[in-house]
């Protein structure tokens, strides 16, 4: 018999009716979750709310997005309507996507001051460190006391300044406290952009994860990615992949 979980919120008069229909459908074994008002109230209000954008035809809260379950946008049914990726004032059509640090920027003096600051030797091995000084290792690293040490890098700043398309989103695993900081920076260096896309509050996904992320979202908006540019690889290699999910393909995504 195949063993099946039967899920509800049901009260202590009915586990006997529960045991029964178990019984009767040849379940081997039925399991109950006990009621939970604080949970009833938060579906209750969820159905609510859901049940309020049906009766007015608008899209319902996006709580998905708010809390940064973007795989599940990117499922949505509702994706064209409620636009959850698309960039204020940008239109969907051909875009450039650049990475900050590393590529636009050259962050290696602030990972360098970061290190000693943080009681940590240039060649240290994160793996052996104590969670406790990394913590404080990137709590410095992504702060704004070394952020003035980043320093352009001029064959990524003469292609981007160059380019006849003025479209350009920049992706960063910088954490969005950062934005104010990384903005004034970015226009007192001079480099263009239309949009920067950061690491949301509480997203503990590792650099490369939250980037391409971004791409992808960006894809799934519609935005035609004409360039992802990095000083990856293995990023671009990654974007290139992902590129094929959302047809029609757009241009190349590529390295420069």
């Amino acid at each position: 018999m195949k063993e099946t979980q039967i899920s509800a919120y049901i009260s202590q008069e009915t586990k006997d009716e529960l045991e029964k229909l178990t019984r009767e459908r040849g379940l081997k074994k039925g399991f109950v979750l006990e009621k939970d008002e604080g949970t009833r109230m938060k579906l209750a209000d969820r159905v609510g709310r859901l049940h309020g954008s049906l009766l007015s035809k608008t899209p319902p809260p996006r709580e998905a997005f708010l809390e940064s379950r973007f795989w599940e946008c990117r499922l949505c049914n509702f994706l064209s309507t409620c636009k959850p990726f698309e960039i204020e004032g940008l239109e969907l059509g051909p875009i450039l996507v650049y990475d900050l640090d590393n590529t636009l920027l050259d962050s290696r003096d602030r990972w360098r001051s970061s290190l000693k600051d943080a009681g940590l030797l240039p060649d240290a091995d994160f793996k052996q460190v104590p969670l406790e000084t990394r913590t404080r290792f990137w709590s410095i690293y992504y702060g704004e006391k070394f952020i003035d040490l980043d320093r352009t890098v001029d064959r990524y700043l003469s292609k981007i300044r160059e380019s006849p398309n003025r479209n350009i989103v920049i992706v960063t695993a910088r954490p969005e406290k950062l934005r104010s900081t990384t903005e004034d920076r970015l226009r007192a260096l001079s480099i263009p952009f239309r949009a920067l896309l950061m690491r949301r509050e509480n997203d503990r996904a590792p650099d490369r994860v939250v980037k391409l992320t971004w791409v992808e979202n960006l894809l799934a908006a519609g935005y035609r990615v004409e360039e992802f540019v990095s000083s990856s690889g293995e990023l671009v290699e990654a974007a290139q992949k992902m590129s094929q999910k959302y047809p029609p393909a757009p241009s190349p995504v590529r390295a420069v």
